[in-house]
């Protein structure tokens, strides 16, 4: 993951905008099982997320600068469907999608040298993503399957529409 900000101080105090982007290896699955009997796995997978935040710190004596953030995120996310039912019909759609969200989150970073510092943050992302559906038809299961509803169709979706996602990261930062 990179990242790119500007910062400027007024006092103690200092302001400034960070936007990050880099590969994720995030990935997130649930598997249920049915009487027929089947499996049916649901997969959800990040693999490129960005952020643009805004931050606000306060510099100490000692040259450490704690420090609060937040803003927009986004991610590229891909869904997969699996199963051992081979009587029903099964169709995925929106396979990839936009995850568009917010972060928010704190940490704290020291100046090592003129143009250097080190830091460690927190970062709570949400994601939305919820246009992930995996529509079942009859297929070749026999009128009585209880897997359909009296519409003959169902639909499946992960229980959730967001995707949460929890960091800890530490930086190196060279600051012009």
């Amino acid at each position: 993951m990179g990242h790119v900000g500007y910062d400027m101080q007024f006092g103690s105090f200092v302001a400034g905008v960070v936007a990050e982007a880099g590969k994720a290896y995030v990935d997130d699955k649930v598997t249920e099982f049915s009487t027929t009997p089947a499996f049916y796995t649901m997969r959800r997978k990040i693999d490129w997320n960005g952020n643009l935040r805004a931050r606000l710190g306060y510099t100490t004596p000692g040259g450490g600068m704690p420090y609060i953030t937040g803003g927009l995120a986004y991610a590229k996310g891909k869904n997969n469907f699996n199963t051992s039912n081979g009587m029903n019909s099964f169709t995925a759609e929106n396979r990839s999608e936009d995850g568009w969200g917010w972060t928010m989150g704190g940490g704290v970073e020291a100046k090592v040298a003129d143009n250097f510092s080190i830091g460690a943050r927190y970062l709570w992302t949400r994601y939305n993503v919820d246009d992930y559906r995996v529509d079942v038809g009859a297929g070749s299961a026999p009128a009585t399957n209880p897997f359909l509803l009296d519409s003959g169709q169902t639909g499946l979706r992960p229980s959730d529409p967001n995707f949460d996602i929890h960091s800890i990261r530490t930086t190196l930062n060279f600051r012009f």
